[in-house]
């Protein structure tokens, strides 16, 4: 028989590890199964973030203006299946929310001015991630949400909305193509533990939209407990919690699916500090922790306007080598998911450095029983106490396997049973 075909979708063309390396262990825990291909959609935001100069967030300050001021536009939809047109609707903007937007609109003028000063490391940065997209993924051919939605993309048996925050309406709008909207009718819809984020479901139409488009799916889940109460209070939904794709595969998964030579490693130890924001304040833990461990302190970024001696730099490596620089580590500071994410599955020592976002994180850290490797950002100095992995690692392992088992179901048993085929 052959295999069932799924296309996934999620943010491609995301120059950001976390984003790249979900994609990829999608795709690699997918595809050992199921004939999977990655629809290339390509979002104009995440391209945005292609450029040498990442102006993407001029983008996402336009699309804040249009939710501020109510404006929308009206989606295309194919006349053969009427998913719901969400067109006009507004976010409430508390004065949280508008700090964190402001916060950012300076992040993000910060990081061009980087760009433009570092522009032939930014340049070696993009390539390097478009080599791995092209050797580790398998994708479909490019596609706007224009085409999409007029039908074009190539078919397949199950539709799969995969991880990241492709569900929070914060960041890209209550978008078609990530619930799926373009898929034919009698295609199954599965999701892959996408995130809301910090999302407030504080928008009764926006909420009725939500409600709509999950509504036509036959397995969901979502990647943070908060969400799956969210989902329930405001939305009327049940849905259950499903591991990060990056956390399906296990350490061993890593170093086989990426070709890691586990033996090849530095000769001395290193501390790796991974900030999304923030990034002065993490830098200057990392070097505490160097300090008092010994050891150099390495910053995964390229180096700011105003560089500290004290520091190093790995400033264009690609997601695979991302992935090898966390195996070889001796500790980690983050604020990042992704970067919290690998140091537990890793067994690599770490501090979470509590961001203005940090939901995410402390889900995954409360589900480990390891929310002690949570520090506020404003610490004055940082104390080394032990990690023992062996609970996490316990938990991990049986909710992988619970997950795979029941992506698995979502996908083939129930397709097979809809065919009459036998499985065991």
């Amino acid at each position: 028989m052959d295999k069932i075909k799924v296309g996934l979708v999620t943010f491609s063309n995301n120059a950001n590890y976390g984003g790249s390396l979900q994609e990829f262990a999608s795709y690699y825990l997918l595809n050992k199964e199921y004939d999977c291909k990655c629809i290339n959609y390509q979002d104009e935001l995440a391209l945005s973030l292609l450029k040498p100069i990442r102006v993407g967030f001029l983008i996402k300050m336009f699309m804040v203006a249009k939710e501020l001021l109510g404006i929308g536009r009206k989606k295309k939809t194919r006349d053969e299946k009427p998913f719901p047109a969400v067109t006009k609707h507004r976010i409430t903007f508390d004065l949280k929310t508008i700090r964190t937007l402001v916060l950012e609109f300076f992040n993000r003028i910060y990081l061009m001015l980087k760009d433009i000063l570092q522009y032939p490391i930014r340049k070696r940065l993009i390539n390097n991630y478009k080599a791995f997209w092209e050797q580790y993924l398998v994708r479909t051919r490019p596609y706007t949400e224009e085409e999409l939605l007029s039908g074009l993309c190539e078919k397949f048996d199950v539709y799969i909305s995969g991880s990241d925050q492709i569900w929070n309406p914060f960041y890209v709008g209550l978008s078609p193509i990530y619930y799926l909207a373009f898929s034919p009718d009698k295609a199954k819809r599965v999701s892959f533990a996408p995130s809301f984020g910090n999302f407030k479901y504080n928008d009764i139409q926006l909420n009725n939209g939500i409600r709509e488009y999950l509504s036509r799916f036959s397995y969901i889940t979502v990647r943070e407990d908060k969400s799956v109460q969210d989902l329930k209070e405001h939305i009327g939904i049940d849905v259950t919690t499903m591991l990060d794709p990056t956390l399906m595969l296990d350490r061993n998964d890593w170093i086989e699916a990426l070709s890691i030579n586990e033996n090849v490693k530095p000769i001395k130890g290193y501390v790796l500090v991974y900030a999304l924001s923030d990034r002065h304040k993490l830098n200057q833990i990392g070097r505490m922790v160097g300090e008092k461990l010994g050891l150099d302190t390495y910053i995964m970024d390229m180096p700011g306007l105003f560089t500290s001696k004290a520091c190093k730099y790995f400033p264009d490596i690609s997601p695979r080598e991302f992935v090898e620089k966390l195996l070889h580590a001796s500790f980690v500071v983050t604020n990042s998911f992704h970067g919290t994410a690998f140091s537990v599955n890793f067994n690599i020592p770490f501090y979470f450095v509590i961001s203005n976002t940090p939901e995410r994180q402390k889900s995954l850290l409360k589900f480990v029983g390891l929310e002690d490797r949570t520090i506020n950002k404003n610490v004055k100095g940082v104390t080394l106490q032990p990690i023992v992995f062996e609970k996490a690692n316990k938990v991990l392992s049986a909710k992988r396997m619970y997950d795979k088992a029941s992506l698995d179901s979502a996908i083939f048993g129930r397709q097979a049973a809809e065919e009459g085929v036998v499985t065991e």
